[in-house]
């Protein structure tokens, strides 16, 4: 599905939306992806390689299903994003995918607090120029930072 390349920012902002799921725009995409002739032909594709078996449990369907494994490539799937399954797998292979996509978002979420705490740290250490002191030895500051975080983290404890 192409999308025309907009000039007004709003439509441009609703398109990138379209595309994160979870957003109002996303399921309207959705909505009209699934019923386009690009969906239907990978859903027979899908099927067709499925041979009428149920791609998660194994079990012969008469109707199959088309599973996305990830909107990460949203109105370009590859063959290996989507799976045909049967109906009473489908919901079972959505919740599976809501749990790695919560667990995906509760790592970027870590990464990103670890990684500005350590920028805070620095910062007020070093300056706003501390990379340079960082690149002629990393492992040292690293560890200097994990130390002081650990620190910080018993303090935090020690106060409930």
């Amino acid at each position: 599905m192409q999308h025309q390349e907009s000039l007004f920012p709003e439509d441009r902002e609703k398109h990138k939306r379209s595309l994160i799921y979870g957003t109002p725009e996303f399921k309207q995409a959705y909505d009209r992806y699934i019923t386009s002739t690009q969906w239907k032909k990978l859903g027979s594709t899908v099927r067709a390689r499925a041979k009428g078996h149920c791609e998660r449990c194994g079990a012969a369907s008469g109707r199959l299903e088309i599973h996305h494994l990830t909107y990460e490539r949203f109105q370009h799937e590859l063959l290996t994003d989507l799976q045909g399954v049967c109906p009473p797998c489908h919901p079972i292979a959505d919740g599976e995918r809501e749990q790695k996509n919560q667990q995906k978002f509760e790592t970027a979420r870590e990464e990103s607090r670890y990684s500005a705490a350590r920028d805070t740290y620095f910062t007020k250490k070093y300056g706003e120029d501390w990379h340079p002191h960082h690149d002629a030895d990393p492992e040292r500051m690293d560890e200097e930072f994990d130390k002081w975080l650990e620190r910080k983290k018993e303090e935090d404890d020690d106060d409930y």
